[in-house]
């Protein structure tokens, strides 16, 4: 194990690994990664949302699943996972989580928790929706039915 703070580095040959910002964090000792040759976003489990094993998600792209609405897949998960989402406004995140794709040059997100996502235009506004309409509910609601999103 090697402890690593913002900005750290390691060599893997042919490519870097670097801990980047974790814009959306689960918990407070979280950092997100970043592989510098295939341009990889991986950000733990602060940006995720689940999918269906039974519609045959699994070994696919998000962009692949199309049974699954992802705004309303990533709401659930930071309703139930990332409770200090209600306390906070939310489109502050997801500006940052923006920039901070552009800034790198993203070009694919690897959460640990939900399938890869190569079309960032087509699907980050989705979970970016998501984000916004967990925020926009009291605890749990989520599951009494979709809320607009406050934006």
């Amino acid at each position: 194990m090697v402890p690593m703070t913002l900005g750290d580095t390691i060599d893997l040959g042919n490519r870097k690994f670097i801990a980047v910002e974790p814009v959306i964090r689960d918990l407070r000792t979280t950092w997100w990664g970043f592989d510098t040759k295939e341009r990889v976003l991986f950000p733990g489990d602060g940006f995720a949302y689940s999918h269906y094993h039974e519609d045959g998600h699994c070994g696919l792209l998000a962009e692949e699943a199309i049974s699954l609405d992802l705004a309303d897949v990533s709401a659930v998960f930071a309703d139930r996972a990332l409770f200090w989402t209600k306390f906070v406004d939310m489109r502050l995140y997801v500006d940052r989580l923006q920039w901070l794709c552009e800034k790198l040059d993203v070009q694919v997100i690897a959460p640990t928790h939900g399938l890869p996502i190569v079309n960032l235009p087509q699907t980050m506004p989705k979970l970016q929706e998501g984000l916004l309409q967990a925020s926009a509910v009291p605890e749990s609601g989520t599951e009494t039915g979709r809320v607009a999103a406050k934006v």
